[in-house]
């Protein structure tokens, strides 16, 4: 049955005109995958002279999208020493994890270091490194030159939360008591009183303290010390976070110039406040 507006002919022609339109735009499609396909050779030489990552491809605006989805699924090796360097997710750089976007693991610093110092505990527990042939506080001296400085590794540059701080606490907890075969928060600070040890938390600080207090003091042609005018009052870069730590804010709220003298003051007002508390407590 032919429509009444038109005629068998003119359906016909219609069809064939479809037909042929949609013949074109395929070939037109193949024409421009192919073409598509040069381009982003001459386009992914381009960006590896420019030194352009390949995530910022999708920052350029480019008609033909199988581009962006070729140069996403190939990403340029870089090669350095005649050898590729692998894409990884997140790398370590000596020791200290970092995670996508340039930015420090506290996390994964915390999973590595206390996995460490708990298998040394482990390990000098079980060649005698007890009560039996150690007293406490030659095992806590032992356990401050040996375990600890593996705990405390990275932790300068890292800024950390109250969850992870006390995690922090915890793993060291579990250290002392180890040690000294007991049980008890309270225990554990007046052994670390006797040893003359900080908590963990305030070791943090201190670390904090020093690293910002020797910055200026580098060389003059160190990369640290080139940046330092950009960084120091950027509220989202890690440096201003590192500032606002309790030590550093109680030596920067003074009008005197800095010195090691008061860093060193600052120190033991800071650990002697946290002795007289940890006695109390025990009392």
């Amino acid at each position: 049955m032919s429509l009444p507006w038109r005629g068998p002919d003119q359906v016909h022609q219609l069809k064939e005109h479809m037909m042929q339109q949609s013949q074109q735009r395929r070939l037109q499609s193949q024409d421009s995958t192919a073409r598509a396909r040069v381009l982003a050779i001459q386009l992914r030489s381009g960006l590896r002279k420019l030194d352009i990552n390949n995530n910022r491809i999708f920052d350029i605006h480019y008609f033909y999208r199988n581009v962006v989805a070729l140069l996403s699924t190939e990403p340029i090796t870089y090669i350095i020493y005649n050898q590729a360097i692998r894409h990884e997710a997140s790398f370590a750089y000596l020791v200290v994890p970092f995670k996508p976007g340039d930015y420090l693991g506290p996390n994964e610093l915390f999973r590595r270091n206390s996995s460490k110092a708990v298998a040394t505990m482990n390990l000098l527990t079980s060649i005698g490194f007890n009560l039996s042939g150690f007293s406490r506080l030659l095992s806590i001296r032992f356990y401050a030159h040996i375990v600890r400085s593996q705990l405390e590794y990275g932790l300068a540059i890292n800024r950390f939360t109250s969850t992870q701080l006390k995690a922090l606490e915890n793993v060291q907890n579990r250290c002392i008591c180890k040690i000294c075969d007991a049980r008890g928060k309270a225990f554990t600070k007046v052994m670390l009183h006797l040893a003359k040890l900080p908590l963990m938390t305030e070791r943090v600080h201190i670390f904090q303290a020093h690293l910002l207090f020797r910055s200026p003091h580098l060389p003059n042609n160190g990369l640290l010390c080139r940046l330092l005018p950009h960084i120091r009052h950027t509220r989202r870069h890690r440096w201003y976070l590192l500032s606002k730590a309790p030590l550093w804010r109680s030596m920067a709220s003074t009008d005197e110039e800095l010195d090691k003298r008061m860093l060193k003051a600052a120190k033991k007002i800071d650990i002697t406040s946290f002795y007289q508390a940890a006695v109390d407590l025990y009392l």
